[in-house]
């Protein structure tokens, strides 16, 4: 792990080993995944149909999704010491859910704000899942490199170990560079984090297996010296947005803020075609959580302010008249917005809620006990058949309300089986203790 200074060059071309490559669905089938009220959300990209994946108040922050529904989140509450100093923002572990909130990890994966301490605090932040599932993308803060910050891997599997894989490039987004100088479908686009020197790119995309073979941008003119900028990619490599602030120049608290459209030069020295800047709102910006992103054909950009997630149609971005008047909220209150090329999957009919009361209460043998299942339901469907077992090796029964009588005394368990329209099944037992 190395704490010094790194150049980047602007063109390093190495032999790499193919990857095969996920081809990339139509826009149409592109999902946008986000928090808000301590939950994160799935929903079409104009934030319609919108269902929570996950528990509330998880400490979600930076979900992605993969090509194959897979959600990746960070989550996991803060640590802070004895004396109120924190050792870790919360947020350390990664989990995965799939689009229906199902679990997809027996324990999270941890990572180096896991093991944060007293003596070294260290933050993550930034989360991004790769297209085909299998590894997570993100910032650690607090460890590394020159600035003290640098971007890591791990794979999306319990016990899972992890990787720095480069210092001082940071809010990495997965692209695909096959057509590019990188010549890999699995690659990286990442920032530079603060100011860069010499040689140093100020964004660039790397194969994510041979971080040494890499393309990257330097002397961007629509970065303002002493600006704060993130650079956030087309996943076919072609396009970037940056989003650009004035914080660092203006005693912390942004006056200017924007976001710049350009077409990536893949060549030494190339210049970027700059197309139009989309003013945003200085009072309303949110640093770090103000991050882009683009629907996987490139014609979608989104992004966070305090108020909630913005887009913009940029499928023509030199046609500024029309990206500017395209800006509309989305998702009031949401946050950290990430679009994923996996459908929107059907939401799941709920299934029956199996319940049911019996009386009296304190039954007696060979004295009959009404059994009633009408607390039983389900929402928007039907339940069609109820089937119950007494648990004393006598006659299952059918229906509603049954009755059933106990030949003698002790503690039986009755079983309630309900079955809807669409064929699934709730059960529920209860303990039934028959006097003598």
């Amino acid at each position: 792990m190395s704490f010094g200074c790194l150049r980047l060059p602007l063109a390093s071309l190495l032999t790499v080993v193919a990857v095969p490559v996920i081809a990339p669905l139509p826009a149409s089938a592109d999902t946008l995944v986000y928090v808000k009220s301590g939950y994160v959300y799935l929903a079409n990209p104009n934030g319609s149909s919108a269902r929570a994946v996950t528990p509330q108040s998880g400490w979600w922050k930076w979900p992605s999704e993969s090509d194959n529904g897979t959600i990746a989140v960070a989550g996991g509450a803060a640590r802070v010491n004895s004396g109120g100093s924190t050792e870790s923002s919360g947020s350390s572990e990664i989990y995965a859910f799939d689009q229906h909130g199902h679990s997809l990890l027996s324990t999270p994966v941890n990572t180096p704000g896991s093991y944060s301490s007293p003596a070294m605090p260290t933050y993550v932040n930034h989360f991004r899942i790769s297209p085909d599932g299998t590894t997570v993308a993100y910032n650690v803060l607090g460890c590394c490199g020159a600035s003290g910050e640098s971007t890591f891997l791990s794979p999306l599997r319990s016990g899972a170990s992890w990787s720095d894989f480069f210092d001082d490039y940071v809010d990495p987004e997965w692209v695909d560079a096959s057509g590019t100088p990188v010549g890999t479908a699995r690659a990286l686009g990442l920032t530079h984090n603060g100011a860069t020197f010499g040689s140093q790119a100020e964004y660039a995309i790397f194969d994510a297996g041979n971080s040494s073979n890499n393309f990257g941008w330097s002397g961007d003119t629509a970065i303002p010296d002493g600006w704060g900028y993130h650079a956030s990619y087309t996943h076919d490599s072609k396009t970037i947005a940056l989003v650009l602030d004035n914080a660092a120049d203006a005693g912390g608290t942004a006056t200017q803020v924007k976001i710049q459209l350009e077409t990536l030069a893949y060549a030494p020295g190339g210049v970027n075609a700059q197309h139009c800047t989309i003013a945003l709102d200085p009072r309303k910006f949110t640093g770090i959580q103000t991050r882009l992103t683009f629907t996987r054909d490139g014609s979608t950009l989104a992004w966070g302010q305090s108020d909630g997630i913005y887009e913009a149609n940029v499928s023509n971005p030199s046609d500024c008249a029309a990206v500017s008047s395209s800006v509309h909220l989305v998702v009031p209150g949401g946050a950290m917005p990430s679009f994923g090329a996996a459908a929107l999957s059907p939401a799941l009919s709920p299934k029956p809620v199996a319940s049911f009361g019996f009386a009296p209460k304190h039954p007696h043998a060979k004295h009959g006990v009404r059994f009633n299942a009408g607390a039983s339901h389900e929402t928007g469907g039907r339940i069609v058949a109820y089937r119950w077992s007494f648990g004393d090796r006598s006659r299952t029964a059918s229906g509603r309300v049954v009755r059933h009588t106990f030949k003698h005394g002790g503690r039986y368990t009755v079983t309630l089986k309900v079955i809807d329209a669409g064929g699934r099944v709730a059960t529920t037992k209860r303990h039934v203790v028959v006097g003598r």
